[in-house]
């Protein structure tokens, strides 16, 4: 019998406790969206306020569409259970006009296995707050790349990414991202060059995955057209990125997909609210991962 994956291809952003939210065309103005998904790599941690935008009937999550109105002027701070703090900085706009704003950073913070964290952020006096911890990832155990024709017609054949790696038996959560390495530096502030990609990494349930997971599929997220992309060809370095999430977090990311691919017409049920772990209203949602990962050179 052929086993069945729950692999969701989705975008942005542990907790253990959640609340769903109702949206509200009122006041939507007055939402706050807090987009915060960090790690454990060396590399600048990056979290986004904005507020949301709504027309009628829709809900446009920021980072979707770079609609959102960004926030400025937060006061965000990271804590851990021991009381160590981490202080997020606004980015400074880049060029007049510059319109990727409400992102705020931090230099010093990696994500710690076993820990929890709450994350606080403060505009115009109120304050929203959660809290998330941090699951193991398994090591990979192989990365191969594979030629597979494209599901596209008309569209070349495309070099896919395959992970192998074992897949302990309790029930977890995982993300993939992909990049193609060539014309970065080695380091991990990459770029995707996936232009198209409205969401830019998969997440997967593995609760029908076997003990032993030998050369899995890796999704490479979403496009608005849903066609495929998978960055390289031959001579080129792909890097997967595999890391944990929560179950809450992986909730989070099934409900917005389902909102997104369901219009709640006479045949389909209007999708529920995306669950969110920020307190006083705000929408989104904190989470943590720990990530290992693996490059491959791609070969004719």
């Amino acid at each position: 019998m052929k086993s069945l994956y729950i692999f969701i291809t989705a975008l942005v952003l542990l907790s253990a406790c959640t609340d769903d939210f109702e949206f509200e065309f009122d006041n939507a103005d007055k939402r706050i969206v807090i987009e915060a998904n960090l790690d454990n790599l060396d590399r600048v941690q990056t979290l986004r306020v904005t507020k949301l935008m709504t027309s009628l009937g829709e809900v446009q999550y920021s980072n979707f569409n770079n609609e959102g109105i960004p926030v400025l002027g937060a006061e965000i701070k990271l804590t851990n259970e021991s009381g160590e703090e981490w202080v997020f900085t606004e980015k400074p706009a880049e060029y007049e006009g510059d319109e990727f704003l409400g992102y705020y950073q931090n230099t010093e913070f990696r994500a710690d296995i076993g820990h929890l964290y709450t994350l606080s952020i403060k505009i115009d006096g109120e304050e929203y707050k959660a809290s998330a911890s941090v699951n193991d990832v398994p090591e990979i155990k192989k990365l191969i790349i594979r030629k597979r024709q494209s599901e596209v017609p008309g569209k070349s054949d495309q070099y896919v990414p395959y992970i192998s790696f074992d897949n302990a038996p309790t029930e977890d959560y995982y993300r993939f991202e992909v990049y193609n390495l060539n014309n970065q530096e080695n380091n991990h502030n990459l770029i995707r060059q996936t232009s198209n990609r409205r969401w830019g990494f998969s997440v997967l349930a593995d609760r029908f995955l076997p003990s032993q997971v030998n050369e899995l599929m890796i999704d490479d997220g979403q496009s608005p057209d849903g066609a495929d992309f998978y960055p390289g060809y031959p001579g080129q370095v792909v890097r997967v990125y595999f890391g944990s999430l929560s179950k809450e977090a992986f909730l989070f990311y099934e409900a917005l997909i389902d909102q997104f691919s369901n219009d709640g017409g006479v045949l389909n049920p209007t999708p529920a609210s995306p669950p969110t772990n920020f307190n006083n209203g705000g929408i989104g949602f904190f989470s943590l991962s720990y990530i290992r990962y693996a490059d491959v050179e791609i070969e004719e």
